[in-house]
């Protein structure tokens, strides 16, 4: 194996573009992000281009190019928060052009995640209760949609705020409340898999 290290807040395209290059040489056959959100953005990004090493990845994050094809991701969280470990959203920060830009495919989607709620006791209480108020936002932004007769899905909507409000509390007051860390971590998974805005419009 072969590693890579320095993901920002905000994942950077200078970094994946790195990862991409070492991929490529190491021939990898598989893109493992240990981490939160951004370092699995990365690895995203790394693995449509170790696929693709003829295309910039930014080309794809631009729409200049459609990836059909990529390297399969694995995830170990370390955080509840993004819900990229099982989404098919990767955003990447260019900071030459200062522009952010979000990619969404089914490729993005990872191939697994391992989420064991030990890996994430030893987080800061800010980073905690961010990562709470993202699983809300992420469902709050699919629950408020013009769509009404949605009925299913503004309920497992519903039923995911109200895990979250019960548990993510409970988290953040004592990261080693295994049952609330677990509650939210699986929360944060289903929050941006498509499942609590299905059949809904999307902004």
């Amino acid at each position: 194996y072969d590693s890579i290290g320095g993901v920002q807040p905000n994942p950077r395209v200078e970094l994946a573009r790195e990862g991409v290059k070492r991929a490529v040489e190491f021939r990898v056959d598989l893109i493992l992000a240990v981490g939160g959100g951004s370092v699995i953005d990365t690895a995203k990004a790394i693995a449509h281009g170790a696929a693709n090493p003829e295309t910039d990845i930014w080309e794809f994050w631009k729409r200049r190019a459609v990836p059909t094809r990529s390297t399969p991701v694995g995830v170990i969280l370390t955080i509840p928060a993004s819900g990229s470990e099982t989404s098919d959203s990767a955003v990447l920060t260019n900071e030459q052009e200062c522009e952010k830009r979000g990619l969404n495919t089914d490729l993005n989607r990872p191939a697994f995640a391992i989420l064991d709620p030990k890996l994430a006791m030893t987080l800061p209480t800010r980073q905690l209760s961010c990562g709470v108020t993202d699983i809300l936002m992420h469902t709050l932004d699919r629950y408020f949609n013009p769509v009404t007769d949605n009925a299913l899905t503004d309920e497992l909507a519903e039923a995911l705020l109200r895990v979250v409000l019960e548990y993510g509390p409970a988290a953040v007051h004592d990261a080693h409340d295994e049952k609330a860390m677990s509650e939210i971590m699986w929360a944060g998974s289903l929050s941006h898999n498509g499942l609590t805005g299905l059949g809904g419009k999307k902004d």
